[in-house]
């Protein structure tokens, strides 16, 4: 099967959202060992042909996530991956059938349980790639939260051969209609209907000679369900945080009658944002919240976004109003109110049910 160039622009488009840059990635084998050229960047499905016919359309990949900012370290430079799609890895080293059976029930499930259409693949060797599309997304625990998003439909659906290292902001995946080098397969998408349609051979047999053209259907409600789970490791990343200072320095003051560190920790920050307007520009506020092992120290936003939700367990916990703690954050720069009220109404359930004893998880009761 011949395909021409501008059908492979069209197509790698599609598979990329007409979003860039993205990073390019191929692999050399040198005297049987395989070496990864990677942190190549990407503006466009041109320059992404180019690259890729150098290879011989062989052995190449593309990042699964594009990129707000581009910078040639993978680790500072994920940093800026824009989250718009949950990519899965369907693989059994031993039978690819097994593989097949758990892609197709997991697209079975989101198709006629939930609505959502995703993308499917044939990998070209021995698996199956899933993506699950909606809107771009910003997320404060991006990866953790991803990861906890695939977790609750391992559970759900019992699956077996998902592969939780692909769940990376700096994941690579093979790109259409490329040859796998070891099987001569190409990787193929795949109509997800017509991919619950067919047996496992009759989809072998067509990836030898045809594809199905690319589309992307964007789930808000997946999108939603990303939401909530990242408000719950916030909340228990904050929660943990006023934990651990508890237990040190700041229990002498507890017990100091004439103290209380959490109206002094309420009124120190309120301080901040009416002459700074944000928490982030506070040397002490800073300080403390980089011993969180989950804030990015070289963030600001992720120092602030941490701090913030401190901030209104804190006066929550002391018996604030919502009207009081509104007038608080009415000093940051980039007040909103309903986006306020949003934390404020979380945040009281999240520690009324944690009083009462039960998990944090169930607060929210997910579709999935």
């Amino acid at each position: 099967m011949k395909i021409d160039k501008e059908q492979l622009l069209e197509l790698w488009n599609a598979h990329c959202r007409n979003q860039y840059p993205r990073e390019f990635c191929a692999i050399n084998v040198v005297k049987d060992k395989k070496k990864a050229i990677r942190n190549i960047r990407i503006s466009d499905a041109n320059i992404l042909y180019n690259f890729v016919e150098t290879w011989e359309f062989r052995d190449v990949y593309i990042s699964v996530y594009p990129f707000k900012k581009w910078h040639e370290k993978s680790d500072m430079r994920k940093q800026f991956a824009i989250v718009n799609t949950l990519f899965l890895d369907f693989d059994h080293e031993e039978n690819p059938k097994i593989a097949f059976k758990e892609a197709k029930k997991l697209v079975n499930y989101l198709i006629e349980k939930k609505g959502i259409i995703p993308r499917v693949y044939f990998s070209g060797a021995k698996g199956f790639h899933v993506f699950i599309d909606f809107p771009e997304i910003d997320l404060f625990f991006k990866k953790e939260t991803l990861r906890s998003a695939a977790n609750r439909l391992v559970n759900k659906l019992k699956l077996t051969c998902i592969d939780y290292q692909v769940i990376e902001l700096a994941r690579v995946s093979r790109i259409p209609l490329t040859v796998n080098s070891k099987t001569g397969y190409r990787c193929t998408p795949i109509d997800p209907k017509k991919f619950l349609a067919i047996d496992y051979d009759t989809l072998i047999h067509f990836c030898k000679y045809g594809y199905n053209e690319i589309e992307v259907h964007e789930s808000k409600e997946f999108a939603n369900l990303l939401r909530r789970i990242d408000m719950i490791l916030i909340t228990k990343s904050a929660s943990a945080e006023a934990k651990r200072e508890l237990c040190t320095k700041e229990k002498i003051i507890l017990h100091n009658k004439n103290g209380n560190w959490k109206e002094k920790r309420i009124k120190y920050y309120a301080k901040v944002l009416k002459e700074k307007g944000y928490l982030s520009l506070d040397p002490k506020i800073i300080q403390i919240h980089t011993k969180n092992p989950h804030v990015d120290i070289n963030n600001p936003g992720s120092i602030e976004h941490i701090a913030r939700v401190h901030l209104v367990l804190l006066m929550i916990e002391e018996g604030y109003t919502d009207e009081q703690i509104h007038e608080v954050f009415k000093y940051a720069k980039d007040y909103d109110p309903q986006k306020t009220q949003k934390y404020i109404d979380y945040n009281r359930k999240w520690l009324a049910n944690k009083k009462g004893g039960k998990n944090a998880r169930t607060l929210v009761s997910s579709p999935f």
